[in-house]
């Protein structure tokens, strides 16, 4: 049996969705439900027909609300340990409850459990709409988000109140082979994590989560900043209209996205949200202030796996493309194989800074322009995404990728405090390299402050 690597400290975590699952969006958006089947059929974007039937096990509900977090936590588990299809994230209760991005207190651990009941016992069908390697080939599949889970520790003596979910309680969950399988060949995307950070409820989130999916999926040349979506549709894809009354129907729609309209403006997302039409035909439509973060690019990722670590690989897919990590790769292999690869100090830190430094290196041989220049190959940046300690070569490094994503003189102020974060260990180069530059310079000073006052 497979199982997973363990799980490394969890810092300020980076969540993710699998592509699959967020296009779908087959969790209800509502924080309550009585249903125990529902179905649906629709087309929001360019790769076709959306076509979802799911079916609850007799004594449960189906899916709904939180169970959208616990569902970003185990796709983020999964993303972290490199499960493979029909192996088991193993972690503990807290660990799961953290990379759902929930609050750790005990009421949550009773909710956790009976999440991961719902998201085992239900069903989901899926007519031509389960996408393989990208976005080539839509199938229909069958498949329960959660195969089987279970409790590893219910003997250990230090243990209290044995069957009650604690901080402590060791979970070993398998999701099905489908899902892991799509998780490994990359086909995932990184999540806002400060975004989501501020949006307080299960509802507000999924409206997050599946708005910024349409955003990556459109066919506009790169994450659009408007978008116009028919009111109805829209509602029925996030599982509103089950439980509304017919009478005053679209009325209350509004009334329901409401929260998280005002949710989603005021993390910084949306700058503001407009109805058009009436009736069925009534539209609403999206200005968007935050950038959007774009998702994993298969091909890359598969590409650079053998060479970095997990989380670099996946990091490097959402910003390079094939043919220049192909071309990289080439010069890499040719460099290993002159005099010059007695030097190199770490091969995964060369591949590294040849991928994001391309002007670097002489396109013929491989090797840099000026060997023993400025930057021993001893110096570059560290692939681990939580380092031992502290490098002030690996920060500088990190700091001037960020710097051009902004304008040098906006970021620069905040770096006596970046480096204060970084030197003591609450913040790792990931932070810097992934979440930081995704944010709207606006909001750094809120997320630096979140930083400091983390335990």
């Amino acid at each position: 049996m497979v199982t997973g690597l363990p799980m490394k400290p969890i810092r300020e975590t980076q969540y993710h969705d699998e592509l699959n699952l967020a296009r779908l969006n087959v969790i209800l958006a509502t924080n309550r439900t009585k249903l125990q089947h529902w179905q649906k059929r629709l087309q929001l974007d360019a790769f076709g027909e959306i076509a979802v039937e799911c079916t609850a096990a007799k004594g449960h509900v189906v899916p709904h609300g939180l169970d959208n977090d616990v569902l970003m936590g185990l796709i983020t588990g999964a993303v972290l340990q490199n499960v493979e299809p029909g192996g088991e994230i193993r972690l503990t209760a807290t660990e799961l409850i953290r990379l759902s991005g929930l609050p750790d207190c005990e009421r949550v651990f009773q909710r956790l459990e009976e999440s991961l009941e719902r998201l085992q016992w239900t069903a989901l069908k899926i007519s031509e709409a389960w996408l393989d390697e990208g976005k080539q080939h839509a199938r229909s599949i069958k498949l329960s988000i959660v195969s089987k889970h279970w409790v590893e520790n219910v003997v250990d003596a230090t243990v209290k109140n044995p069957g009650q979910w604690q901080s402590t309680t060791k979970l070993v969950i398998r999701l099905d082979p489908e899902l892991t399988r799509s998780i490994r060949i990359g086909y995932i995307r990184p999540l806002n994590s400060a975004i989501l950070g501020q949006i307080k409820q299960p509802m507000g989130r999924s409206v997050y989560r599946a708005l910024s999916l349409l955003r990556t999926t459109s066919t506009t040349s790169g994450a659009p900043l408007y978008m116009e979506l028919p009111l109805v549709a829209w509602a029925d894809h996030l599982g509103l209209t089950h439980h509304l009354p017919e009478l005053n129907f679209v009325q209350k729609i509004q009334r329901a996205l409401e929260p998280a309209h005002a949710a989603l403006q005021s993390a910084g997302y949306l700058k503001e949200v407009k109805y058009s039409g009436r009736g069925d035909a009534k539209t609403v439509s999206y200005t968007f202030a935050a950038e959007e973060m774009q998702p994993a690019n298969p091909e890359v990722a598969q590409l650079l796996r053998p060479h970095l670590g997990e989380q670099r690989a996946i990091q490097l897919s959402t910003e390079l493309t094939p043919e220049h990590v192909r071309t990289v790769l080439g010069q890499f292999e040719r460099l290993l194989q002159t005099d010059y690869s007695r030097k190199v100090r770490s091969r995964p830190g060369l591949l590294h800074d040849m991928l994001i430094n391309p002007g670097k290196y002489n396109s013929v041989t491989g090797l840099p322009e000026k060997p023993a220049a400025r930057q021993p190959i001893r110096q570059l940046l560290p692939i681990d995404d939580v380092m031992p300690t502290p490098n002030q070569a690996a920060f500088e490094m990190t700091f001037k990728v960020v710097s051009r994503t902004w304008q040098e003189a906006t970021i620069r102020q905040y770096k006596p405090r970046l480096w204060e974060l970084y030197k003591n260990g609450r913040i790792t180069t990931f932070d810097l390299s992934q979440q930081l530059s995704n944010l709207d310079p606006s909001l750094v000073d809120a997320q630096l402050d979140r930083w400091e006052q983390a335990i």
